[in-house]
């Protein structure tokens, strides 16, 4: 059996993480015998836009879990995943990190999957969050596909805490995620 050959267009985009050292991403390929899907990671740092666009949705994250708007304060959001119908309808699911009063550490939580738009011919269901909410996870999907496409700074991320401290010695700069605080420190 012949090995599957990849179409060098990335399909639909599946998943999006972002950490203080990475970006990766997964997307449908087409190969010779249909569908595919892949991981890529990338040690680019991503512009702004992405990190903006990727924060906006802890607001969405809140509202999802049917909480205050206050709630959205501090949650770090690292990953969006999308899933489609055959109709082509989208479900988000956004993956954070928040400090509990309770506990004052860093837990990681996910949104339930959430309808993004309406359903697609012979569905059922419609979107089931906000337009601007929809619009948000809509951008971010952009944003994940450009960077994919290679639109991203001209910087690599820190590979480990050691990495970053050389670079920083040599009086380079080291990207913090989100801007200015490091994943998982509670700031």
């Amino acid at each position: 059996m012949a090995a599957a050959k990849k179409d060098n267009k990335p399909g639909k985009m599946l998943k999006i993480v972002r950490t203080d050292s990475l970006v990766r991403y997964r997307h449908e390929f087409k190969t010779e015998n249909g569908v595919g899907e892949g991981d890529i990671t990338e040690h680019d740092q991503p512009l702004k836009k992405f990190d903006d666009a990727l924060q906006a949705l802890g607001p969405v994250a809140a509202k999802i879990l049917e909480c205050d708007p206050e709630w959205a304060k501090g949650i770090v959001v690292h990953s969006l995943a999308i899933s489609y119908t055959k109709a082509g309808t989208r479900s988000a699911t956004i993956g954070f990190k928040k400090s509990l009063d309770s506990t004052s550490t860093m837990h990681g939580m996910d949104t339930p999957a959430f309808q993004i738009d309406d359903a697609g011919d012979k569905e059922d269901g419609r979107r089931q969050c906000t337009p601007t909410h929809a619009k948000a996870v809509m951008t971010m999907i952009e944003r994940a596909e450009e960077y994919a496409a290679g639109d991203r700074q001209q910087a690599q991320l820190p590979l480990a805490s050691t990495k970053a401290e050389k670079i920083k010695k040599e009086g380079g700069t080291v990207a913090m995620f989100p801007e200015g605080r490091e994943e998982g420190d509670g700031s």
